[in-house]
């Protein structure tokens, strides 16, 4: 489990995650007209890499981050949502419908984050893809009272698509900004699309994730905190 302290203090987000089997769903009506995302990275805090294959609104872009993180960009370069990877510790004895409780135990059992109204929408033999609403400490009222105690930091909630592959042991979470403009059907589209796979390459440290967007150096990256302005052009390729 990815250190609590430092997700906190970058907008009180912890780890979570999402598996099914075959390619990503075509003609999904997330955002209209959509493409087809992938991006691989490790399923932290293990070295095992696996793949995220999911419908990507149009005009919306992929900017990788490091081994277990990655932001989704609308069209107009604003950060729109937060992709996060995870492994877990199975419990091969528990019912099928008691599953993702320890799947995403990092997100229900915290003070700072909370998992709600959990939905699987699509279920196969290793894993599930599910929609959620998630909460967090609002950084912005935190940042203006930072004398103010967790406890009377007020949550801000957002939708997330959730998705683990048993066989993988291993998860992925997408989590959107409190405005993307997506309705709840586009959000849907997405949960219902979203595949996590054994990664096709071996793993490796530098080459931190496939996908297609800009990679962007780790001081570039701001863990859920939404601006209203889109970033600047400053890209910067990792040796």
């Amino acid at each position: 489990m990815k250190k609590l302290v430092a997700m906190a203090l970058l907008a009180w987000m912890l780890l979570a995650g999402c598996t099914a089997e075959g390619g990503p769903a075509e003609g999904s009506s997330a955002g209209g007209e959509s493409s087809a995302a992938k991006v691989t990275m490790s399923l932290y805090p293990s070295e095992t890499r696996a793949t995220a294959q999911f419908p990507l609104p149009n005009g919306w872009s992929v900017v990788t981050e490091d081994l277990d993180r990655a932001e989704l960009r609308d069209a107009n370069g604003k950060v729109a949502a937060e992709v996060t990877f995870s492994s877990y510790t199975a419990h091969p004895d528990l019912p099928r419908d008691e599953e993702w409780k320890v799947v995403y135990s990092s997100l229900r059992l915290s003070s700072m984050v909370a998992l709600d109204q959990y939905t699987p929408v699509s279920i196969t033999d290793s894993g599930e893809s599910a929609l959620a609403d998630y909460s967090y400490k609002d950084p912005d009222y935190l940042a203006a009272h930072p004398e103010t105690a967790n406890s009377e930091v007020p949550f801000v909630t957002v939708p997330m698509v959730l998705c683990y592959n048993r066989e993988l042991a291993g998860s992925v979470t997408i989590a959107f900004a409190p405005e993307t403009g997506l309705s709840d059907d586009e959000i849907r589209a997405i949960a219902e699309g979203i595949r996590l796979l054994p990664a096709e390459e071996p793993a490796s440290k530098i080459d931190l994730a496939l996908v297609e967007g800009s990679v962007h150096t780790q001081e570039d990256f701001v863990f859920l905190q939404y601006s209203d302005s889109a970033p600047a052009d400053e890209t910067e390729e990792r040796e």
